[in-house]
């Protein structure tokens, strides 16, 4: 009988140690759990959402091996491989001190983002919660979230290497997300390029096209054939078609209507529909800025207030007709006078 007594202690001794292990090693891996904050493989991702306190929210998504802002743009790639390089590589440095956990805690309520990252279609494989700065500024206050339930540990957390908070690549703004690219022309790609001024003779009005063997340029209902013009200049013009960008986006707003409609209806200053070796066919209208306070002449050389931007104009461009800022800068050198594709 003492025999079968001490044995039943003996399996309860072993069944109890058993379960304190058990539990400590999955206390061990919860604890480590909570603090690993890097996606192990990003190219599983297909999906990333971003929502802040104030409820604006965002999605990117891949679709065929591009992403896509929230259903209908292009994702600026340069903003992305910031964001790509922080849920990548970032690791916890250390948990925010005890004493500073409450300040910290509800700084985050206030304004935590909180980031959802996916590699399926239902449910994301990791929930961060990106907070404030720390107070050196060298890492972001951050906490997982595990089926909806927050860790109970927030940590800071950076890029090993790295000497900087995390939290503005992660900020909830669609004009930043969005690509800033118009288009991007090779040579190559290039088809036929027309430009059409509002305010100018209809002579400086022209189509230059791409044709076997060379070009042809279309003026003043002439027509130039290839050996009158110069090529050189021909091939250095089609170079100025890559890599288009908008500075920004203007008049996203719907009370911004009226003001569009008052640009278009007298500051118009030209038209340019480009065409690429596939036929496809981009239509833009560029329209004059006033002169504003941010403008570097506000006066002529003979000391008469200017109406007209010269270093910025606005484009209309895309399906749904946005606005953009473009510069002088980097689209000054498409609006010229077609003579100078003719040879002298």
């Amino acid at each position: 009988m003492k025999t079968k007594i001490y044995t039943l202690i003996f399996v309860l001794l072993i069944g109890f140690l058993g379960y304190t292990l058990y539990n400590k090693s999955l206390a061990k891996k919860n604890a480590k759990k909570d603090r690993i904050f890097k996606v192990a493989d990003f190219e599983k991702v297909n999906k990333i959402e971003l929502l802040d306190k104030s409820g604006k929210q965002l999605s990117m998504e891949k679709v065929a091996n591009e992403w896509i802002l929230n259903d209908k743009y292009p994702v600026n790639m340069h903003l992305f491989k910031d964001v790509k390089e922080a849920l990548s590589k970032m690791e916890a440095l250390n948990p925010v001190a005890k004493v500073a956990t409450e300040n910290v805690l509800f700084e985050m309520m206030q304004h935590a983002i909180k980031v959802s990252v996916f590699e399926g279609k239902d449910k994301p494989s990791k929930v961060i919660y990106v907070g404030g700065p720390n107070l050196s500024n060298t890492a972001s206050n951050m906490f997982l979230a595990f089926d909806g339930i927050p860790s109970k540990k927030i940590y800071e957390v950076s890029i090993p290497g790295f000497r900087g908070y995390l939290t503005t690549r992660f900020l909830v703004n669609e004009s930043d997300w969005r690509s800033k690219e118009i288009f991007n022309y090779s040579p190559e790609e290039f088809k036929e390029i027309e430009i059409k001024y509002f305010n100018a003779l209809d002579e400086n009005n022209f189509i230059l096209m791409k044709k076997e063997g060379g070009y042809v340029l279309k003026y003043s209902n002439t027509i130039i054939e290839q050996t009158e013009l110069n090529e050189e200049t021909i091939i250095n013009y089609i170079l100025q078609l890559r890599n288009k960008l908008v500075l920004d986006y203007s008049f996203q707003r719907p009370a911004d209507s009226a003001i569009k409609d008052s640009l278009l209806s007298v500051n118009k200053y030209a038209e340019m529909k480009i065409m690429d070796s596939k036929n496809n066919v981009q239509l833009m209208t560029i329209v004059d800025m006033p002169v504003n306070q941010g403008s570097s002449s506000k006066y002529d050389i003979n000391g008469d207030p200017m109406t007209i931007d010269v270093d910025y104009k606005y484009i209309i461009f895309g399906e749904n007709q946005d606005w953009g800022i473009i510069s002088k800068d980097n689209f000054g050198k498409l609006f010229i006078a077609p003579v100078k594709f003719i040879k002298k």
